[in-house]
């Protein structure tokens, strides 16, 4: 290519060999549009590098301040890419001036194709959506609270959360995270599996409501949301139980607050073949408080155009846990709120004196830790410590803790040796072959509902609910989507094993307990990427297949359609670990991968896995590949916290 000929012919080829096909052309065309330049040899790399860290990484940007961490990411593409032949490397000399000269690169509120702010490189559009997600963010931080009527919120506050209730010397954040989501407009509750933040959120909307009818006589909108399907349909049955669970005398209030719970793309209103959206900053969503469940899910650029759909008088509650996987796509904006709130101190829970005296109010022997180094979120921001699903001194708990503090080794023993029987440890069979057939004597032997029935039984339910409840307790969870110990490869061995017990012919595509996941969005149906449904006989056409999905505005009733109308979907008797996130089962297996070194393998990989289980988990993994993922932790590069300190 004439316009590289600052680079050789041989680095050239292997350039092309290790990134991805968009990725070198989106670099050569970076090129061609700055045109001449000493600086093109710099802005080739950097372009290559911005797109590989994007598309892989999910790094929203790229850090220039040594060229030594950049030539580090020069050779891990082209290891992942099994590439042997070395990477063309950065000289010592000054980059950041280098790209500077560039006429494609801005400096921030300029409009071109890449925006360098001060050490950061980005995408023009990933810079706005970060400054929209920071400016938001401020905004939220520094705004005045709700007027509330703090004798109402007292009396509330301690009916849903009794001190007389609590374990000796132990602090009630749960309480304490409902009363910042009632007196913010911005408020996230972060925690693991079982530390109660559905509980909190049905509280929230509760007092919420309790106040509106007394300082407006009417009730306030509120829209209940989640990134994919199945967490929509997991908060509408979690917010239904909570509700029926607490003591509130005002039935009025109660029936105020909402059950039915959407996707966020739903919210948004989704456009057809569009990345936008209906709703937007001139047209916001008519909403007074809007809750977003597993919001660790949600990416950069889709968080900032919930950011931008927002009322400016409107509150905004975003729950999930900071120690799961980040987003498929681009970004970590949980995460970052989270570190944001943190600061200097390093530790969550810590807050300003105002705020410590005004929740005096509600509790006036209340001792919250009073931060020396204050921030923007530092009010807005509480982690749930205790954990009501899971004991931290055995089992899944212990584990959870040992592989959320990389420390490998005491992970593994625990893996290994867990008395209680809710983990069990397997060493993954090195061929295929044993791998197959380990994996199909296991699941023909599963039990599960308790040990009481065989997993294998929801085949022979006499209806889709039944059917629906047994599957959905056992999911298998594999790292990798392709490969031999990938879900295609799994999900293909256990549709053949439901076809040979069920006797089904091999020209039947769609056939009764064949389990679908939807990949697509389809509006127009209500699916969307991530919603499961069940393969079953309809009582309408006994003869015929339709594919069921629980209806997520409707707990307990379901929605049916023929195989021929749904979107892009996959059979799913297993998924991708990433998939399974707002997700929960009673048992799983989690099967990673089978190569010790692969980039995949990460300590949010594995804390995930494990934590969809309820009751039982059982990992399938060598225990270097086990080990190696513990210990490497996941850090995605954005600029959000520093705007936010």
């Amino acid at each position: 290519m004439k316009n590289l000929s600052f680079m050789t012919e041989n680095e050239l080829t292997v350039c092309r060999k290790a990134f991805q096909g968009i990725s070198f052309h989106f670099a050569a065309k970076m090129v061609e549009l700055n045109g001449s330049s000493s600086a093109n040899r710099e802005l080739f790399l950097v372009s290559l590098l911005l797109s590989y860290s994007l598309s892989v990484h999910g790094h929203i940007c790229l850090n220039l301040e040594s060229p030594d961490k950049l030539n580090s990411l020069l050779s891990e593409a082209f290891s992942d890419s099994e590439e042997k032949s070395e990477p063309p490397l950065f000289s010592n000399n000054d980059i950041i001036a280098k790209l500077q000269s560039c006429r494609i690169i801005g400096r921030a509120g300029d409009y071109l194709p890449m925006i360098l702010d001060e050490k950061l490189l980005y995408l023009h559009k990933y810079w706005v959506f970060e400054r929209k997600i920071a400016d938001k963010l401020r905004y939220f931080g520094t705004a005045a609270g709700k007027e509330c009527d703090m004798s109402l919120l007292k009396d509330g506050l301690n009916r849903i959360f009794p001190i007389s209730k609590l374990p000796e010397n132990s602090f009630d954040f749960q309480r304490l995270a409902a009363f910042s989501a009632v007196v913010n407009r911005f408020c996230v509750i972060t925690g693991g599996p079982g530390t109660g933040k559905t509980t909190v959120t049905a509280a929230v909307l509760l007092l919420l409501q309790e106040q509106a009818f007394k300082n407006k006589g009417q009730a306030l909108r509120i829209c209940l949301c989640a990134p994919t399907g199945k967490a929509a349909a997991r908060l509408s049955e979690a917010i239904s139980e909570e509700k029926r669970k607490m003591k509130f005398s005002d039935s009025v209030i109660k029936d105020a607050v909402p059950e039915n719970s959407i996707t966020l793309h739903k919210l948004l209103g989704s456009i057809y073949l569009s990345p936008n959206f209906r709703h937007n900053a001139d047209k916001p969503i008519d909403a007074d408080v809007i809750v977003v469940d597993e919001a660790s899910m949600v990416p950069a650029a889709l968080m900032a155009r919930l950011f931008d759909a927002v009322r400016q008088d409107a509150s905004l509650i975003l729950l999930g846990d900071r120690d799961q996987l980040s987003s498929v796509e681009a970004g970590a904006v949980f995460t970052d709120i989270c570190d944001a709130d943190m600061g200097e101190n390093l530790a969550h829970n810590l807050f300003s004196q105002d705020f410590a005296e005004l929740y005096r109010e509600t509790l006036p022997e209340a001792e919250l830790k009073i931060t020396c180094t204050p921030t923007v979120l530092n009010n807005n921001v509480v982690e749930l410590i205790r954990s009501h699903r899971f004991s931290p001194d055995k089992g899944i708990g212990k584990l959870k803790e040992a592989v959320n503090s990389g420390n490998s080794i005491l992970a593994l023993e625990t893996a290994k040796n867990d008395p209680s029987g809710e983990i069990v440890f397997n060493a993954l069979p090195k061929s295929s072959f044993d791998f197959l057939k380990n994996l199909t004597d296991f699941i023909c032997e599963l039990k599960v509902n308790n040990e009481s029935e065989l997993f294998l039984s929801y085949l022979d339910s006499s209806d889709i609910d039944t059917a629906i409840r047994l599957f959905n307790r056992f999911k298998i969870l594999c790292a990798n989507k392709t490969g031999p110990w990938g879900t295609i490869e799994v999900n293909s061995l256990l549709t053949k094993i439901v076809r040979n017990r069920k006797k089904i012919i091999a020209n039947e595509i769609y056939f009764k307990g064949l389990p679908i996941l939807i990949t697509q969005n389809c509006p127009s149906l209500g699916l969307y990427n991530g919603d499961v449904g069940l393969c079953w006989t309809s009582e309408l056409n006994p003869e015929g297949i339709g594919v069921f999905f629980p209806n997520a505005s409707k707990p307990g009733l379901y929605s049916s359609f023929s195989p021929a109308q749904l979107p892009e979907h996959d059979t799913v008797f297993a998924m991708t670990i990433h998939k399974s996130q707002g997700s929960g089962f009673e048992k799983v297996l989690m099967i990673l991968s089978g190569k010790e070194d692969s980039p995949i393998l990460s300590r949010e990989l594995v804390y995930t896995g494990i934590t969809r289980a309820k009751k039982n988990a059982v990992i399938w993994s060598s225990e270097q590949a086990f080990e190696n993922a513990v210990c490497k932790r996941t850090l995605r590069s954005s600029g959000l916290v520093k705007n936010l300190l």
